[in-house]
């Protein structure tokens, strides 16, 4: 019976992606001072769904820089404060629970490198109504295979710290790390346009953390009159930033919203406002219920996206060698 429901589910979820809600790849959309720029044909396919028995509200997504093919994964808030190691196809590789941690509302994931460790920083920043005086960032280093093949039982903090924005609470569900400048960017769910803000990665010990405000994503296109009569319901959500992930060599940025992806290139010494200020590139996402989690692969080629429902499918785009 057990084989029959899982074939069950794939047929469920393939069958979404199958029956045409919205064709994958990259739409070309007219010009405008709004719009998205038009983009080449972009493949977007599933790998599978993911098989992880308690991993049933994911919301944030880190590609693994010690082992290829290995996702990291967590629970949107309330859940346990636990890291999800999952193969690119799926399959459940085991759990790490994070030592003294708290997950009020975990909302993103970053897997990058830091002064020679692989390290995956914990954004427990959603703040739905916009009333938490501080949100809360976790850092520890990326769990590593134990001799047996398995991830050990438990992971220390490696630091960690609280902050708030210059400018009163925000909403934020897409948190990137640029590692050339120590940085953590920030870009806000529930404001239009989406906000930009920056916090140093390590902060000096014993003073005050202010997230700053730099810029903002103008160039996100809201949603069309097509998506609100076709999604009564959540149309109007479809410009929401819920996912964002910057590449290992801090030149490429993608932000993903509950419709679709948005690719951003910075040139080298440009800011990252003025980098999120042009026209991205649009990669088109099938139609899936709160799409929340995208990670790059750490060389770029790839991008992964997941869901917050189940059956959880897992997709991923093949961007190829973007610049």
């Amino acid at each position: 019976m057990a084989s029959v429901r899982v074939i069950a589910r794939y047929v469920l979820v393939i069958g979404i992606l199958a029956g045409g809600l919205v064709p994958g790849g990259c739409q070309p959309t007219p010009p405008s001072a709004q719009a998205p720029a038009p983009s080449p044909q972009i493949p977007v396919r599933q790998t599978g769904l993911i098989a992880a028995a308690d991993l049933i509200e994911t919301s944030g997504m880190a590609s693994a820089r010690r082992e290829a093919d290995l996702l990291w994964m967590v629970n949107d808030g309330g859940h346990a404060p636990c890291l999800f190691a999952v193969r690119s196809d799926g399959a459940d590789l085991g759990r790490v629970t994070v030592e003294r941690a708290r997950n009020v509302d975990w909302e993103d994931l970053a897997g990058f490198e830091w002064e020679g460790q692989a390290l995956i920083l914990i954004a427990d920043v959603g703040d739905n109504r916009a009333v938490r005086d501080a949100v809360h960032i976790y850092v520890v280093a990326e769990p590593t295979r134990r001799p047996d093949g398995g991830f050990p039982a438990q992971v220390d903090i490696a630091w960690q710290f609280a902050f708030r924005y210059e400018d009163g609470p925000r909403d934020c569900e897409a948190v990137g790390v640029d590692t050339r400048r120590g940085t953590i960017l920030l870009v806000t769910k529930r404001t239009t346009p989406p906000q930009l803000y920056s916090l140093p990665l390590r902060p000096e010990a014993g003073v005050p953390v202010v997230a700053r405000r730099i810029g903002t994503l103008p160039r996100i296109p809201p949603p069309t009159a097509t998506d609100r009569v076709r999604y009564p319901r959540f149309g109007k959500l479809f410009s929401q930033p819920t996912a964002m992930d910057i590449r290992h060599d801090n030149r490429l940025a993608v932000v993903m919203t509950y419709k679709d992806a948005y690719l951003f290139s910075r040139l080298n010494g440009e800011r990252w406002a003025d980098a999120f200020s042009r026209i991205p590139q649009t990669v088109a996402i099938p139609h899936l219920r709160q799409k929340e989690s995208a990670c790059l692969t750490p060389d770029g080629r790839k991008l992964y996206i997941t869901t917050e429902k189940r059956p959880t499918p897992l997709l991923v785009v093949d961007l190829g060698s973007n610049p």
